[in-house]
């Protein structure tokens, strides 16, 4: 099996860059369909114009402000009207789900893509991949894009000024690719990109765990302070490019499985990077049990630091402590058809012991 590896095709990183937007994005054409939500127009709306006007060789961009499903519908119906509008690319911008329909959008119309993430909640703005829901908000398909965004945006003033729990939920995020990438490897599984993990991306997914261990803290501190430090932009970095390249690249696998099969769970709504932070610590509970070795010195770090963060190990962190067995059941059998994730546990899991280590996780 072949290495691959993907990647954004640019990435740039600092503060006040959405007032930069236009210049970059000049790279990518001249008159850009800009997909945002209503509230991030009203935070950095006005500061992404101005830059757009004092930026030559592009026109003025067209603002999507748009509020409604992220759904295959409603995103070919945004790719219509960017072909109507004549625009060349597309700019996504705000949380997760923007950046889902700008990727989408951009997929149907056959456009260039930038996307601008306002919050480091996860890993997913530099992945070829766009989650899709029907109109009535449920999951629908994962929607394999051809290639990763052309680029990637990032105002660390931005994202700082946030709230600290979506920082923190990133970090959890970051913190199962290690880990995950790791399990790929020793089980010789595929990466998400349906090929082999390589030294570049090893070495990627090694650097989230170091950078959470050394500035994870100290940024969620800084952040709740309202401080933009180093230790805060080297953690939008883990969080955002870091994991991002490391999970596509590096391989997912017992963690994000769990994760899949809480998201399916009917009315209940835990944020992701939280549900993958629990599904790593169901993760080494069921290697440790299954392998018979006791956790290693990078585990027991991971975990102390989630402890410490207020990350999520146990279901009752999540208030699911109260779960149905019907339901807990439904986890473990949602997570087990993950067959690319499972194909990277390297130990026999069924359904009767994943749910065993669903509740013994800690």
């Amino acid at each position: 099996m072949p290495v691959v590896f993907g990647a954004p095709g640019r990435y740039v990183q600092g503060p006040g860059e959405l007032g930069h937007l236009g210049a970059c994005v000049a790279r990518l054409g001249r008159r850009a369909f800009i997909v945002l939500d209503p509230g991030t127009d009203g935070r950095v709306g006005q500061m992404v114009d101005d830059g757009f006007s004092a930026c030559e060789g592009v026109s003025k961009p067209v603002f999507r402000v748009y509020d409604g499903p992220c759904s295959e519908r409603a995103c070919r119906g945004l790719a219509r009207a960017c072909a109507q509008l004549k625009c060349d690319c597309v700019v996504g911008m705000g949380g997760g789900k923007m950046l889902d329909i700008a990727k989408a959008v951009a997929h149907y119309a056959g456009l260039s893509l930038c996307v601008a993430p306002t919050v480091a909640s996860s890993d997913a703005p530099c992945s070829a991949l766009s989650v899709l829901y029907d109109d009535g908000g449920n999951f629908d398909k994962y929607l394999h894009l051809d290639r990763a965004p052309d680029l990637v945006v990032v105002d660390s003033a931005v994202i700082a000024h946030a709230p600290a729990h979506l920082l923190v939920a990133g970090m959890g995020d970051a913190l199962a690719t290690y880990f995950e990438a790791q399990a790929c490897r020793e089980s010789g599984g595929e990466n998400e990109l349906a090929g082999a993990s390589g030294v570049a991306a090893t070495a990627l997914a090694r650097s989230c765990f170091e950078v959470l261990m050394a500035d994870g803290l100290q940024a969620k501190a800084d952040v709740e302070a309202g401080e933009l430090t180093s230790a805060v932009e080297h953690v939008i970095e883990c969080n955002i490019l870091c994991s991002g390249i490391g999970f596509e690249s590096g391989g997912l696998s017992l963690a994000h499985a769990v994760a899949n099969g809480i998201a399916a769970l009917t009315g209940v709504r835990v944020a992701h990077g939280l549900a993958v932070t629990y599904g790593l610590s169901v993760q080494f509970a069921a290697a440790a049990a299954l392998t018979g070795k006791p956790l290693g010195d990078d585990e027991a770090r991971a975990l102390a630091f989630c402890h410490a963060a207020g990350l999520p190990t146990c279901l009752a962190d999540l208030g699911l402590d109260a779960l149905p067995k019907e339901d807990l059941h439904s986890v473990a059998v949602r997570a087990l058809s993950c067959t690319r994730n499972i194909g990277n546990v390297p130990y026999a899991l069924d359904e009767d012991a994943l749910e065993r280590f669903l509740r013994a996780a800690r």
